[in-house]
């Protein structure tokens, strides 16, 4: 996966959105997502805030199809109108997104480190 890149599930929970961090990028992803890359006069953030949203979210589920297991093409993603407002509205919108993620990620490192500092202090009074 590569940072900045717009992830929708496609198979399964139709609509489930993310974005690749700088910490996501490391990971590895499945089929069962449309990888999206705006052009230059879509700000990400705003497109992740938009495809979020109840309008949407109405746009990409309207389209599921399958018996068992929903499923969505990336044609029919590419099918969701979306308003363009000016750059600076969408960095106005896009821009907490972004922060949101950043955060998200800063926040699972801080989890990582307290429980890595857990199992230490327990292994050292294991030991006592």
């Amino acid at each position: 996966m590569n940072k900045g890149e717009i992830l929708v599930v496609t198979d399964g929970t139709i609509g489930w959105l993310s974005i690749v961090t700088s910490i996501t990028a490391q990971w590895y992803g499945s089929n069962n997502f449309a990888r999206l890359v705006p052009n230059d006069d879509l700000d990400r953030g705003y497109l992740l805030a938009y495809l979020s949203s109840p309008y949407g979210q109405f746009q990409l589920k309207r389209e599921i199809f399958g018996g068992v297991i929903d499923h969505l093409t990336e044609e029919q993603i590419c099918q969701v109108k979306i308003p363009v407002p000016a750059m600076s509205v969408q960095h106005e919108i896009g821009n907490p997104m972004i922060q949101a993620y950043t955060c998200r990620d800063k926040a699972n490192q801080l989890e990582d480190e307290a429980v890595d500092l857990l199992e230490s202090k327990l292994r050292e009074l294991a030991q006592k």
